[in-house]
């Protein structure tokens, strides 16, 4: 098959594809719909997500811990990341 049938094929098939109107809105409008708000959902989840995890209140429960004050002192003053208070 040489390269000019190969092109005269291909722009049929482009020029029947760009006819069909359900062909141009699943390949154009669908994903230019569909995906921002796909990704703005699944940050808005994240984020409220993420927020209900750093409000609860972590439970350890430490068996022992007569040998180590430290690990004690810290647990009872729970700081966050970076030495920050929660």
């Amino acid at each position: 098959m040489s390269l000019r049938n190969i092109g005269i094929v291909y722009r049929k098939e482009l020029i029947d594809s760009l006819r069909d109107q359900r062909t141009l809105i699943s390949m154009i409008a669908v994903p230019l719909l569909l995906v921002p708000l796909l990704t703005i959902g699944l940050l808005v989840v994240m984020v409220r997500q993420v927020g209900e995890a750093s409000e609860e209140v972590p439970k350890v429960m430490i068996l022992g811990g007569e040998d180590s004050p430290n690990v004690l002192a810290e647990l009872e003053n729970p700081k966050g990341l970076f030495g920050v208070k929660v």
